[in-house]
């Protein structure tokens, strides 16, 4: 009786299974093996940009904390460590159940949520850290004037909307604290209501950190008002005379602005809320400077206090003008060696604007133009000329334009022939057994006869000498010379 097929496969299971384990081990082995091959397992080290996190009990606080960022080394594929930040690693030192003390706690990182990956090593490792147990308590408020206001004016002691605050922090930073509102004055001439910040204050008047205020701002109140028989008066600096010529007088600043006075009722009143300070001489100024003088004020009106000086900073510019510089040559700089260029143009306009004292110092010469031509190969090229002044002491506040700017740089190699143009032989002729004969001076037509005086006794007769076969029809000698014997001849 034949088994029914369900049987025979289960049958071809069974025996073959353990081949399907292997076979489905292995092609799970040499998936593995792929991936690792396509996006291998890597370590990567991170700085992190974050500070690490301290966590603790609500009731404690850091009183010390290192400070820095950790690195962090991660493995994991490297598709995942080309994606990873440093913003997705997080390190933290965990506090809690931790009592006051000093401690080396180590650091802790972990990878955002979803992200693939372990951390290997945090470098540091571990981190120094002091917490102390959080106490609470009531400190009082006290104001502080850090600028009084302007002369002549006074004030009631200042009120606040509060008279404590509650302090948070350590326990022993909270013995002797206060907590300080600031107030500055200087400018207030009225009544005024001032927010200001409250600061944790010691005994000994130093700033103490880590202490929480609550709340950490407050209103004071200050009554400000001029005081009886004096009055506040505008300043106004008395100059005269004028810079030399090609510098001009741009105005002064000077504090303070206003002073106090008291005196006479009626002069005062005839002041017009203004007083003038000694004269400030402006003759020969080339340059800014600065004076301490003191109040012109008539009989009967004294400052308060007597010894008030004002200070002055004048400023003294310089008068703008321009000049024109044409014909300048433009010069070439940076050409590569072996190579020549022309320029179109060659010469141009140079106009500098600038004080006028500078102006009248500069000339010509104080000018280059050039056209940069670095790394320029042959061809034809259009260029921008730049001019500048090189003498350092008349650059400044000075503009210096050129026109026209555009030039036209045609740029050849320097041929045999150009470079040897013009350079004399240095052949040795005396020594060339092959060089041929000068040609003969030729005679010229008409010769000044020049008398030769020979004594009658002595009478001197030069012959001729005929050219011979053998001669190369070229005399050694100077035809001028030979004809000058024969006009000597005696007859």
């Amino acid at each position: 009786m034949n088994r029914p097929d369900s049987f025979r496969g289960s049958g071809f299971v069974k025996d073959n299974l353990q081949w399907m384990i292997a076979s489905l081990a292995l092609a799970f082995g040499l998936w593995i093996i792929a991936v690792l091959q396509t996006d291998p397992v890597q370590e990567r080290e991170f700085l992190l940009q974050q500070p690490v996190e301290y966590q603790y009990d609500a009731d404690m606080l850091i009183t010390t904390e290192e400070t820095g960022n950790p690195n962090v080394t991660i493995r994991a594929p490297r598709s995942v460590l080309d994606s990873l930040r440093s913003e997705q690693i997080s390190v933290f030192v965990d506090l809690h159940g931790r009592v006051s003390g000093d401690y080396e706690i180590d650091l802790q990182a972990r990878l955002d949520e979803g992200i693939r990956g372990e951390v290997v090593r945090i470098d540091p490792p571990e981190v120094d850290v002091v917490i102390e147990q959080v106490a609470s308590r009531r400190i009082p408020i006290r104001i502080s004037i850090t600028q009084e206001p302007p002369s002549g004016y006074s004030y009631p002691p200042p009120t606040c909307t509060l008279s404590e605050v509650t302090a948070r922090g350590p326990a022993a930073s909270l013995d002797g604290l206060t907590a300080v509102a600031r107030l500055n004055l200087t400018e207030e001439r009225n009544p005024v209501t001032i927010s200001t910040n409250l600061l944790s204050i010691d005994s000994e008047g130093s700033f103490v950190s880590g202490v929480v205020l609550e709340p950490h701002q407050v209103d004071c109140d200050v009554e400000i008002s001029q005081r009886e028989g004096v009055t506040e008066l505008s300043v106004v600096p008395e100059v005269q005379g004028f810079p030399p010529a090609g510098y001009i007088y741009e105005g002064y600043e000077f504090e303070p602005r206003t002073v106090i006075v008291t005196g006479s009722t009626t002069t005062i009143r005839e002041l017009n809320g203004v007083v003038s300070t000694e004269a400030i001489d402006l003759t020969g100024a080339t340059s800014n400077f600065e004076r301490t003088v003191s109040v012109e004020l008539p009989e009967g009106v004294r400052l308060l206090p007597v010894t008030q000086t004002i200070n002055v900073s004048i400023t003294i510019g310089t008068v703008p003008g321009s000049r024109q510089y044409e014909g300048v040559t433009v010069e070439v700089e940076a050409l590569n060696p072996g190579l020549e260029v022309e320029l179109l143009p060659n010469i141009v306009t140079v106009l500098v604007v600038g004080p006028q004292p500078i102006l009248e110092q500069l000339n010509r010469n104080n000018l280059r133009v050039v056209v940069n031509l670095k790394d320029f190969v042959p061809g034809t090229y259009q260029v921008t000329a730049t001019a500048s002044i090189i003498v350092e002491d008349l650059r400044a506040n000075t503009t210096v334009t050129v026109q026209p700017s555009d030039i036209t740089a045609t740029i050849s190699e320097i041929t045999d022939a150009e470079i040897n143009e013009g350079i004399p032989s240095t052949r040795d002729e005396s020594t060339d057994s092959t060089a041929e004969t000068s040609p003969a001076t030729p005679i010229p037509d008409t010769l000044t006869e020049v008398p030769i005086e020979v004594p009658a006794e002595t009478p001197v007769e030069t012959p001729l000498e005929e050219p011979t076969q053998e001669s190369t029809g070229e005399s050694d000698e100077n035809p001028v010379e030979s004809f000058l014997d024969l006009s000597t001849e005696t007859p």
